[in-house]
């Protein structure tokens, strides 16, 4: 673990503290045995990116479409971009963000540990349905109640001893790049609008379709995360765009 002087160590054991203050545990509770089962894994991450070659110790990661570890280059010598999806902020962050953004920050740190300059960019969701509706029950502006739970987000990660992103785009503040990402794809004939909404069409990228997957169109089930929409060319076409309902934000 020496190579590991720059991950804080507190890192393993802080996370079980952060979930039983957060929820109001007691150490015999079963979310801290479930949490000690966690830190178990966050140790053992490391050791599972490295693999010996030759004299040298060079990075392996797993690449989900060719389902084989491989070795890492990255596209810019001695650079790397990290984009970890950030959250949705309706509510206080869970245990499983803590657990996902303590592993990633590990990779992180471990990363600019054996030199590389890293880029790590994570994102707010501050536009969304759920956030809309909750804003509406508690009498706040969209934009302010998202904001509120941002703050809490910084919170709870200082207190996992969790680095800053590089950078921490919001989504209400890029709304012009993204209309501009879905006007492309739409001239492109990769997307259709319906009445104001915008959908993905599948079709047109049957080639790329299931990839990192493994799975053809045919495997994959119809209504399984959202309710089937009539108005798709096809079932599996996935909302771009969603028009504002009246007194939504646009």
């Amino acid at each position: 673990f020496q190579r590991f002087s720059k991950i804080p160590k507190y890192h393993f054991t802080c996370i079980t503290f952060w979930i039983c203050t957060r929820k109001r545990l007691s150490p015999t509770d079963h979310v801290w045995k479930l949490s000690r089962k966690i830190n178990y894994t966050f140790v053992r991450l490391p050791s599972s990116l490295l693999h010996q070659v030759g004299d040298n110790m060079a990075l392996k990661v797993y690449n989900t479409s060719s389902r084989e570890m491989e070795v890492f280059e990255p596209l810019q010598k001695g650079k790397i971009g990290m984009y970890v999806c950030g959250p949705t902020t309706y509510d206080l962050s869970h245990m499983g963000h803590a657990r996902a953004y303590v592993a990633f920050d590990v990779i992180r740190r471990y990363l600019e540990n054996i030199g590389y300059d890293v880029t790590y960019v994570q994102n707010f969701t501050d536009v969304d349905d759920k956030i809309i509706a909750r804003s509406k029950e508690r009498g706040i502006p969209p934009l302010e109640f998202a904001q509120l739970y941002v703050d809490e987000y910084f919170k709870d990660m200082d207190m996992l001893g969790i680095m800053r992103a590089t950078h921490h785009p919001y989504a209400s503040k890029t709304i012009d790049d993204m209309i501009a990402l879905v006007k492309g794809l739409i001239e492109k004939g990769f997307a259709y609008n319906v009445k104001g909404n915008v959908y993905f069409s599948i079709y047109k990228a049957l080639d790329k379709v299931g990839q990192l997957t493994h799975q053809s169109l045919d495997e994959m089930l119809d209504g399984a995360r959202v309710e089937i929409n009539p108005e798709k060319d096809h079932p599996k076409d996935f909302a771009l765009w969603k028009r504002a309902k009246e007194g939504e934000i646009s």
